[in-house]
C-alpha cells in the first residue's frame, strides 16, 4: 500500500499537476482568524501554500490539510468520507472525540500544554503515514475508530 507522509508530500498521489498548491482547508467556521495569512504564498516542496475556506461538506475541493470540527466532520456523508480518504486528506479537529469519530489529529489540551491524538486507523485509511517521532510525542494513540 502506498503511503503519504505527514513529512513529505509524494506528489504522484496527492497532487494531479506538478504546479498544484498545498492547500491547507477549513471547513466550517474559521476559528483562526487572519492567523494562518502568514502562510499564504510560502512554498513547502516547492508548492505554494494555499488556505481555502468551504462553508460546507459539499463545497469540499481536494486539499492536503482539512481543519474541521467534529460535527463538521460528521456533515460528511460516508461517499464523502471516503473522498478525503482517496483524496489523502489529513485531517484536523479540536473536539474531544474528533479522533475517535474519523478524525485524524485531534488537537487538545494536556496539564495546560497543547497536546494530540491520532487515530492510526484513519490515518492508514488516507495512506497517511505517521512518523514514529510523531507516535511518541503524541498524548493518545487510537488504533480503531470508535463507531
Amino acid at each position: 500500500m502506498n503511503y503519504v507522509s505527514l513529512n513529505q508530500c509524494r506528489p504522484e498521489e496527492t497532487f494531479k499537476n506538478k504546479d498544484d498548491p498545498f492547500v491547507f482547508g477549513i471547513l466550517g467556521k474559521n476559528p483562526f482568524g487572519e492567523t494562518l495569512d502568514v502562510i499564504r504564498g510560502k512554498r513547502i516542496h516547492g508548492r505554494r501554500i494555499e488556505v481555502r475556506q468551504f462553508a460546507t461538506p459539499e463545497e469540499f475541493e481536494p486539499c492536503q490539510i482539512l481543519y474541521c470540527s467534529k460535527e463538521d466532520l460528521e456533515c460528511f456523508e460516508k461517499e464523502s468520507l471516503e473522498l478525503l480518504e482517496e483524496y489523502h486528506v489529513l485531517t484536523v479537529g479540536e473536539k474531544a472525540s474528533f479522533a475517535e469519530r474519523g478524525g485524524i489529529l485531534c488537537l487538545t489540551f494536556v496539564d495546560d500544554h497543547l497536546a494530540f491524538k491520532i487515530n492510526i486507523a484513519a490515518a492508514r485509511r488516507a495512506r497517511i503515514e505517521v512518523s514514529a517521532n510523531l507516535f511518541e510525542l503524541a498524548a493518545a494513540v487510537i488504533h480503531e475508530d470508535d463507531k
